[in-house]
């Protein structure tokens, strides 16, 4: 059966501006004019027979039925991406994962080769980095960040969710005998990003004579080398440091842990999941995030 379509370069001209929300970002992607762009836009509303765009002074608006036409012919772009990229890498499919550098290395690396065992014709490119990506100009598939979860747009799912707990080397600690979270006050605080989690922990174990603004920020993996390598106490999520803390090169000091608003949630675009093996990805992420 033939499926009556309206031309590819109208479709693509559409999906560019409804993206972008812009005819010269489209005409620039595309490499056209954009007055090219504009006739393509005109065509394909006389094609469907209805306006996708409310035209106002210096913007583009999707209408109710152009926001529709845009997750359908989006998704469709996205599979036919996927269908060459699979095709050229001789029948293995790529996703595109964006994550934070501490992430990548602390949690997620070094289980890859379990989805290896599991998915071996799925290549899954990890793309380290604290830039926030766009879904569609980076060509991401998924990203994992940390926050609230809410992310205009797109879907998100909580993935780690657990403490926050103080460790740090056995070297550091030496024989020292703690008996209040008030006995870090003599050693350097480790900051991951920023000092709100300490601010947090040190309120909720009552330890009123610890300062949050003193010690080092950290970003990337270097607040965990730091604290394998003696240089303070670190506040970290039990999950990143399981390993650490198994093989000893890392100690919890005390029982109080601290459950916070912010986790690590897995992003995506609506669409995302009309790929199987972009479902199948996702399927063990929550496993391996519930420790199945």
């Amino acid at each position: 059966m033939s499926h009556r379509l309206p031309p590819l370069s109208s479709l693509r001209a559409f999906e560019a501006v409804a993206r972008l929300q812009s005819i010269k970002a489209a005409a620039g992607e595309l490499n056209v004019t954009g007055g090219a762009v504009s006739l393509q836009i005109r065509n394909l509303e006389e094609w469907l027979g209805m306006p996708l765009f409310i035209r106002k002074a210096r913007r583009l608006v999707l209408t109710t039925e152009g926001k529709r036409y845009f997750t359908s012919v989006s998704a469709a772009f996205r599979v036919l991406g996927e269908a060459t990229r699979g095709l050229r890498g001789n029948g293995k499919s790529t996703l595109n994962v964006s994550c934070t550098q501490g992430f990548a290395l602390q949690w997620l690396v070094p289980r890859m080769e379990r989805f290896a065992a599991v998915a071996p014709h799925i290549d899954v490119k990890i793309d380290a980095t604290h830039h926030l990506v766009d879904f569609e100009r980076d060509d991401m598939d998924f990203a994992i960040r940390h926050g609230l979860g809410v992310y205009e747009g797109l879907a998100s799912e909580k993935l780690v969710d657990d403490d926050l707990i103080p460790v740090a080397s056995p070297g550091l600690i030496g024989n020292a005998v703690f008996k209040s979270p008030n006995d870090l006050r003599s050693f350097m605080l480790l900051h991951d990003e920023h000092r709100d989690d300490w601010r947090a922990w040190i309120a909720s174990a009552g330890a009123d004579a610890l300062n949050a603004e003193r010690g080092i920020l950290f970003s990337g993996n270097a607040v965990v080398d730091a604290a394998k390598g003696g240089r303070g106490i670190a506040l970290l999520r039990r999950s990143l440091v399981e390993e650490e803390l198994r093989s000893g090169d890392l100690v919890q000091l005390f029982p109080q842990a601290l459950r916070v608003d912010i986790a690590y949630y897995l992003v995506y675009p609506q669409g995302v999941l009309d790929n199987g093996d972009a479902e199948i990805f996702r399927q063990w992420l929550h496993k391996e995030a519930r420790g199945i």
